[in-house]
């Protein structure tokens, strides 16, 4: 056993966090998918069979998804499911519609309803 100083591993997420990563506190049951280094609610079981069922559920301590951002970092591209709208997430919870995008990060429906649409995409270094 190795003593680590207190709140060490609430940043568990530095070490494994990617996209599709579904993960639940120890006493919680609510399971969220990670994209964009941000944490998207699965709410229910058809999203989480969608994503691979609780097989692939991985628990992290308590007080664990508090440090992990609701807002995508910027750029990120996403698309819910269901949906053939593909978005590029912009600066302060914005979205911009995307001609359909090859590769990107697909989350549960209504997970975007959160996001501002705006015409045109904008990030800020």
């Amino acid at each position: 056993i190795r003593t680590v100083p207190q709140g060490t591993l609430n940043n568990w997420w530095f070490d494994f966090m990617k996209d599709g990563l579904l993960v639940r506190e120890r006493l919680d049951l609510e399971v969220y998918v990670i994209a964009g280094n941000a944490r998207f609610w699965v709410p229910t079981t058809g999203d989480l069979e969608y994503y691979g069922g609780w097989a692939n559920v991985k628990t992290v301590p308590e007080g664990s998804m508090g440090g992990v951002s609701i807002w995508p970092i910027c750029g990120t591209i996403l698309s819910e499911r269901f949906s053939a709208q593909t978005y590029i997430i912009g600066e302060g919870g914005t979205k911009t519609l995307i001609p359909e995008w090859g590769t990107h990060m697909v989350v549960p429906a209504g997970s975007l309803s959160r996001f501002v649409d705006v015409p045109e995409h904008v990030c800020i270094n």
